[in-house]
């Protein structure tokens, strides 16, 4: 049996709208160390001190710029398991799942992590290569409840 490197975090990410309700994906790089060529959410790592709000709100202006989404909800709790393809690492942990309104044009996004980004619709999500975590976290979460929970009041 093959040793592994166990990494336990916690990380904040979510659900960012567009007016058509299409979640916005980061496409990964070629040659990035996890997920390389597939489509994730944006997020990342909760730092010491901060709260998982304040950690997805910090990691959405770290990878698209600032004044982009407004209405952070969060949602709820979704397990992490990741084996790395190449690496003896297995991540796991808790991600802390949120939903934000996208507000602005796609052009006003500076994608800073990554090569590109795309607008997904939820009738799309089998078409494009994402991330299985995120995939499941997509479909547990239910469109019709990010729908209420982002529906204009």
């Amino acid at each position: 049996m093959t040793d592994y490197k166990l990494e336990i975090l916690e990380a904040a990410s979510g659900f960012i709208l567009n007016t058509r309700n299409e979640a916005l994906f980061q496409v990964k790089d070629d040659g990035y160390n996890w997920r390389d060529n597939l489509m994730t959410l944006f997020g990342g790592k909760i730092e010491k001190g901060e709260n998982s709000t304040d950690a997805f709100q910090r990691e959405i202006v770290e990878e698209i710029g600032p004044n982009l989404i407004t209405g952070i909800v969060y949602l709820f709790e979704h397990p992490l398991v990741d084996q790395h393809k190449n690496l003896k690492v297995i991540r796991t942990g808790t991600i802390h799942m949120h939903c934000a309104r996208f507000e602005g044009d796609p052009s006003d996004i500076s994608i800073k992590e990554g090569a590109g980004f795309a607008f997904v619709s939820e009738r799309n999500l089998d078409r494009f290569p994402i991330v299985p975590h995120n995939l499941e976290a997509v479909r547990t979460s239910c469109a019709r409840t990010l729908r209420v929970a982002l529906a204009p009041r």
